[in-house]
This record gives structure tokens, sequence and C-alpha cells, in this order.
């Protein structure tokens, strides 16, 4: 007989009454106005990010235009905490056939990127400043890459161009450099890479993250495709991502332990899959506590951005089409380790039809906003069936409020810890008024097993010895399909 041990979460669903489910829309944000594409108002406009003040204030940058009675706005706008234009902020500059994909703050100044016209700079007022883009010195040519923004207003930022003959003694700074305040190339700072940065972000308090897909040396020193910095630009050589044969790893979010998730498509040494997600550890060595191996996501590409949620979890967002073999439609709910939290999105999603231009929907970015709610954006028309614009504003966890909250009880357990050759599934519901399903997945969602429960009180054996040995997914649903409890299960041969 093989001895073997389980490991399980249980999550338990209590009667109460709801007066607003997590992540459903918050109708307070309703914006009067639509989002367009440049060329005709049959095209849908899309928001790339935005930024919340701390009155509840938005400016929202991205690839649209709107028209609200006679006032035009294009690709930046300053929005009330409820949606609507605020017709007070009037950049004095517009930047057509463009779209913007980054905005941040430095004490007044916005700095706004794109891919087409590098990093434009406004005021508070929303007026552009110089009329024109950074860096402004004219001996360079090319893309400036998503920057860091030091609080003396320089810029740390990735170059894809070519050098005029009088920069030829510098051409090594064209793939990274650092731009002073006025716009203009800092030639004091002399790092280089040997390819183009796309992504500069804050690590920590004293430590930078680079990205680029074909960055393998930084200061001559071999790197693989993310290092770490401090900010005068010394690399940190106690980081190094070698798991990476293959990729294009983007780095989505740092976590305050110093962990990296990030997402794309790439490989990794000695495992021949393709993947779409991954968590790094502080180190750059693969995280084998997260769902690396075992995120089959489905669609067009896959993740665009992680958001953090208040139970430390995580939302991620994109245009992929299920995740970890479940429907998911471009939004999924995560556990702290990547794991599909099962009870969330069971919807229709964002946007499960293509717009007039015969592009799918997907998620662009997600951002946390004030009091537990997160604004999603990106490029799409719908939200679980309802009509919408592409910025749309949902509640977070806290929204279900208990009312009538039973004394907390077990409801479904599972035993014994550590399981040999079966595993004992016993229900308590104190009542039943209609038949429940206990359902067991493999990590690919495939159902390995179905148990019918008609009784309110009872067990079920699920024998494993026939079982490969691994992580395991149980859940427990109610005839008209309300899950009352789930988990998971990870079975040691």
């Amino acid at each position: 007989m093989v001895m073997r041990k389980a490991i399980f979460f249980l999550f338990s669903l209590f009667p109460f009454v709801i007066w607003g489910q997590p992540f459903s829309l918050d109708t307070t944000f309703q914006s009067e106005h639509e989002f367009y594409g440049h060329t005709h108002k049959l095209y849908l406009g899309n928001v790339g990010d935005l930024l919340e003040e701390g009155n509840g204030a938005i400016i929202a940058v991205g690839g649209f235009y709107f028209n609200n009675t006679s006032d035009i706005r294009i690709n930046v706008a300053k929005l009330f905490p409820n949606g609507s234009i605020d017709p007070s902020w009037a950049p004095n500059t517009f930047f057509s056939g463009t779209s913007f994909d980054d905005i941040q703050k430095n004490k007044e100044v916005y700095y706004i990127h794109s891919g087409t016209f590098g990093i434009i700079r406004t005021s508070s007022s929303g007026d552009f400043f110089d009329g024109s883009t950074l860096p402004l010195d004219t001996n360079l040519s090319g893309v400036t890459f998503v920057p860091y923004v030091y609080p003396d207003g320089r810029l740390l930022a990735g170059i894809n161009g070519a050098p005029y003959p009088s920069f030829a003694n510098f051409q090594y700074l064209l793939n990274f450099m650092r731009i002073k305040a006025d716009g203009f190339q800092d030639t004091s700072f002399h790092h280089n890479t040997d390819a183009s940065v796309r992504q500069v972000m804050m690590y920590d308090s004293t430590r930078l993250l680079l990205f680029g897909n074909h960055l393998s040396l930084y200061d001559s020193i071999p790197v693989n495709k993310l290092c770490l910095i401090d900010t005068a630009g010394n690399l940190d050589t106690t980081f190094y991502a070698e798991s990476f044969d293959w990729a294009s790893p983007t780095p989505r979010y740092v976590q305050p332990d110093g962990k990296i998730i990030v997402s794309g498509r790439f490989t990794l040494h000695n495992y021949p899959d393709t993947l779409q997600v991954a968590r790094l550890n502080p180190d750059g060595s693969l995280d084998s506590t997260f769902n690396n191996f075992y995120s089959s996501i489905g669609g067009r590409t896959a993740i665009n951005t992680v958001c953090p949620t208040s139970d430390g979890g995580f939302l991620m967002g994109g245009t992929f089409t299920s995740y970890q073999g479940y429907p998911r439609n471009r939004i999924v709910k995560t556990d702290s380790n990547g794991f599909i939290d099962l009870q969330y999105f069971n919807g229709e999603g964002i946007d499960s039809s293509k717009n007039s231009a015969n592009l799918p929907g997907g998620v662009t970015k997600i951002v946390p906003a004030q009091n537990d709610k997160y604004y999603v954006m990106g490029h799409f028309l719908k939200y679980n069936g309802q009509i919408v614009k592409p910025l749309i504003r949902i509640l977070g966890l806290s929204y279900t409020v208990g009312i009538e909250k039973e004394a907390d009880k077990e409801i479904l357990s599972v035993f014994p810890n550590p399981a040999t050759d079966f595993i004992v599934f016993s229900w308590n519901f104190g009542h039943l008024n209609q038949k429940a399903t206990l359902s067991i997945y493999d990590l690919a969602g495939r159902k390995i097993i179905s148990h019918s429960i008609i009784t309110v009180q009872g067990q079920w054996i699920w024998e494993t010895q026939d079982m490969n040995s691994g992580v395991y997914l149980y859940d427990l649903h109610s005839e008209n399909q309300v899950l009352v409890s789930q988990g998971k299960i990870v079975v040691n041969l």
C-alpha cells in the first residue's frame, strides 16, 4: 500500500444577504462620453493606463478621442471621480494617430509614454511642456521606452534608435541612457547594455528592475533578459534570471517580498513547454511554489497585467480565453501562488465579441482604486454581457457584506492527512434545498471524477492509489452552480 499525504485548503460559503458582489461593476462610475478611435466613431478607442489622484480624479491615457458636446480630448483626459469629463483640464497640444501606454507623476509633472512619440511631459493643468517630446536632443533618433523618473525629474530609459555621426563614440549608450531634466542626454552616465532596455521600473527603495527581450550584457557582465541596478546605474550581481532560455518575460508586478511575476511567451532551462506566466525569487531563480508549469492559458496572447488584491491574491488581465484550463475571458482571480480562484469571473467576462475593427477585446491594465476597488481598462465593448466603456471600475472583495451571517462552521472537510490510498470528503450542510456536486480536476482543468450529493450529511471516499502524485483541485457546487466550497489536494507517492 502506497502512502500519500494531502495538503488542502477550504473556502466555505455561508448564507448572507449581499448588497455588493465582489468584482461587479461599480455603478457610481458611469461616464456620459464614448471612447472612439482616431479614424472614425465606429472604431473602438482604448485606454492604456491611468493615475488616480488623492481626491479621486483620474488622468486617463490611451488611443482615443471623445466628443462631449463640442469638447474633444485626444489620447489624454482628466475625469472626475464618477468618470465624467473635467472640462477645466484642457491640454494645449493633441497627439493623434498614436496611443499612450504608461503615465507616471513626479511632483506636479506627468510623464506620458507613447511607443511612437517617446515621452511627453504635461503640467498638472494639462499643458504640454516644450510643445514636443522627450528626449529633446536632436542628435538622437528613435523610440524611448517606458522610463524610470527620478525625484529630480531626470529619466532612465531604454532607447531604440541610431546615432548621428557626432555620437559615434557613444553608440553603446543608445540602448540605455539617462536623460537630464531638460530633456537632453546625460553624457556622464556611462553604463551600457548590448540590447534595448524596454522597461525600467522601481524594484525597491534602492534598486531598479530592467527588462529587454534580447538583453544579455550589462556593462559587459552577463545578464538574462532581466537585471537589477542601483539608482546610479551599477549592476546588482546577486540577481540573475538563469532559468530563461528563449524568452520575452515582461515584469508585471514586484511583490513586497521582492518576488517578481513575469508574463509573455518564454521557455525555461530543461523544460520543453512554452510558458506564459511565472514568478521569480529575489535572486532571479524560479519560484517553485507559484503556478509556473500548470498555467495553461488559451487565447490570442496571454497576460498583460497583474494587480494585487486585498486577500493576497491577484487579478490578471489580458487577451486570454482560459486560465488553467477553465474558461476565463480576459480577466481572472488567482490566489497568492497563481492558482485560479474558481468562484470569480464565471460569467462572460470581458468582451466575448469583436469590435467593428475586427479586434478581440482585451485588458491592458488593472489598477487599484481607492476604497477596495479596481480600474479595468483596455480595448473592449462589454463586461459580463453589459455594454461598457473601455474603462470600468469594479468592486473589491470587501463588498460581500454579511447582514445575516451564520456562525462559522465547516461545510466540507477532507481527511486523512496524510492520506493513504484514499481521501474522505465529509459534508454537513445543516439543510439542503437542492442537490450538489463534488468534482475533482487536474491542473489542466480536466475533470477526473464527480460525485452527486443528495443528503444533508454524509461522506464519499475517493480512492487515490491509481492517481499520479501532484496537485488536484476540488469544488462543491449546488445544482444552480453556486459555489459552496473549493480547495486543493497535493498527493505525493
